[in-house]
This record gives structure tokens, sequence and C-alpha cells, in this order.
């Protein structure tokens, strides 16, 4: 599964230029810390041309985890397996940060079942 934003988003193309176009997203890896608690999250942006955007580190406690489950849980389809509704879940939580980090809606970007 990823994540693909449905409008064209404008992103840096090298230290002095930026381009507009589709932009998807993949989460690479999630560990979770079951000794201080919380979530270790690594992402990774791909424009639609190819080009490496790069990626982050997003660390989230129990608590914010709890949060985002609150607001997600509703969009979670029920015919997932376990391991496919928790990547789902995480999908959904990925979305409101690709929206903050590109200025559009979470409406503007469609989880992509592979």
């Amino acid at each position: 599964m990823k994540i693909k934003t449905t409008i064209p988003v404008t992103y840096n193309a090298g230290i002095a230029s930026q381009e507009q176009g589709l932009v998807t997203g993949t989460l690479r890896m999630c560990i979770q810390d079951l000794t201080m608690g919380g979530y270790n999250f690594n992402y990774k942006y791909v424009s639609d041309t190819g080009l490496d955007l790069g990626g982050n580190n997003l660390s989230l406690s129990n608590d914010e985890i709890n949060g985002l489950y609150a607001v997600v849980k509703d969009s979670l389809p029920a015919e997932l397996s376990y391991s496919d509704s928790t990547e789902y879940l995480y999908l959904l939580g990925m979305k409101i940060k690709m929206a903050e980090t590109f200025n559009i809606s979470p409406s503007d970007i469609e989880i992509l079942m592979d």
C-alpha cells in the first residue's frame, strides 16, 4: 500500500528549482517501542517522474497514536486482515502528515492498495 496526491503539488527539484506534480508516499518502517512507549515511523516521498524527494522519521507517543486512531478509525475498511488494517491505519495518519507537508487537504490524497 502507498498514498498518492490526487492533485499536483509543488516540491523542490534541486537546490534552486521547484516542480509540480503528483507525489507518492510509502511507509518504509514502523517500530513500536514497548519499553518507552510510542512508535517510530520512516517514510519516503517520490515524484511521479521518479525524483526521490527524500523522507523522514516521525516519532509519536502512545497518547498521540491513540488520538490519531480516534480521528481515523471510522475510515478503516472492515474487510482488511489485521496486518493490512494496521498498515492502512498508519497510512491514514501519514495522509495527515503528507497534507501538512505539501499544504493540501488530506482529502486530496488517496490510499492505493497494491
